[in-house]
């Protein structure tokens, strides 16, 4: 079996002239490269990643393509970087410098999480059911809001539940909700609280964000992503860059569970030519 690697994943791997190509969470495959890729032997795709942005949606089983994702390998590490950016946010201010890739800050008085209210939207994924204990251990009050359950969910009770809420954490599909929070939510914020971002820059609307942090209604803004230059510098916003699965135990999760899936699709893939 012949391995390439790239960064901390594997790109390629065949076996007995079969392929199975492995793509990151940030790369991007056109219909041509699959199918060239397709020609050339690959029976199909391993996305090392939860996300489904890499292909375009129907393009492998157009080609006969098996694929697959990983199945929540960066979850503790990511809702772990959500308690440290929301302990960061109350202790300190960011300080503004000449390098906005570079974040220095100075400890200045702040607040204890303690009896303050913190709202999850997206309470029912992974994310959002790991935070939700970890918060409630450090004795805050909890308020979960997820569409999946319907109309057990409104959305008046996301607005009401917003104007109570202190912190906010957006930990909802990243890839299925563009500019989910806009204009209307933070129109509802009473608290000047603080938001944290822990899926995609997208999903909040960056002109509405940039008017909600020049009005104050906002304390703080977390994204653990990538922003759009049209937001501009403050000493309100920090970007982490996406790094919220870059732990020792998330990578060595994500390469165990690649190894997994390989292994599964050339078994497949052998027990599909022995049943022709």
């Amino acid at each position: 079996m012949q391995q390439n690697y790239e960064g901390d994943v594997m790109n390629l791997i065949e076996k007995n002239g079969k392929k199975i190509m492995i793509i990151k969470y940030n790369e991007r495959i056109n219909p041509l490269e699959l199918s060239q890729f397709q020609k050339d032997g690959g029976i199909g795709v391993v996305h090392a990643s939860t996300g489904h942005e890499n292909i375009k949606a129907g393009a492998c089983e157009q080609l006969g393509l098996l694929q697959d994702w990983l199945d929540g390998f960066s979850t503790n590490s990511v809702a772990e970087l959500g308690v440290f950016l929301a302990l960061l946010s109350v202790r300190t201010n960011k300080v503004l410098t000449n390098t906005p890739k570079l974040n220095s800050f100075c400890f200045t008085r702040g607040t204890e999480l303690k009896n303050k209210t913190v709202l999850i939207i997206g309470s029912l994924g992974r994310i959002g059911k790991e935070l939700a204990p970890i918060l409630e251990s450090f004795g805050m009050i909890v308020l979960g809001y997820d569409a999946k359950l319907g109309s057990a969910f409104s959305e008046g009770m996301l607005f009401r539940d917003l104007g109570k809420a202190d912190l906010i954490f957006i930990c909802i599909n990243g890839e299925k909700n563009d500019a989910f929070f806009t204009d209307k939510h933070f129109e509802v914020l009473k608290k000047k609280p603080i938001l944290i971002n822990l899926v995609r820059g997208r999903v909040v609307n960056q002109r509405a964000l940039k008017d909600a942090i020049n009005a104050g209604k906002l304390g703080f803004y977390c994204l653990d992503g990538v922003m759009s230059n049209n937001v501009g510098q403050s000493s309100n916003i920090l970007v982490t860059g996406h790094v919220g699965a870059n732990t020792i135990e998330a990578r060595e999760r994500q390469r165990k569970q690649v190894k997994d899936k390989v292994e599964e699709m050339f078994t497949q893939n052998t027990q599909n030519d022995n049943s022709l």
